[in-house]
């Protein structure tokens, strides 16, 4: 089995259906910006390759919480 990915601070609270903690209104933790790019809940049709990459972390992130419910 793999090993889980390390979820950075500013990740905690991310799941499917919930932002990170420190996202707000007018501010992303993964864009770091005002337009979300939750894996789930936006699309990212302007994202930079430094979104993508974090955008691609927190799929993963979402990903191994699936696993470890089964």
């Amino acid at each position: 089995m793999s090993k889980a990915p390390k979820k950075p601070d500013e990740m905690t609270g991310l799941n499917r259906a919930d932002c990170c903690a420190e996202c707000r209104d007018g501010f992303c933790v993964i864009s770091m910006n005002e337009f979300c790019h939750h894996p789930y809940k936006a699309s990212h049709p302007t994202a930079t390759p430094e979104i993508v990459a974090r955008v691609i972390e927190a799929r993963k992130i979402i990903k191994h919480q699936a696993i470890e419910r089964e």
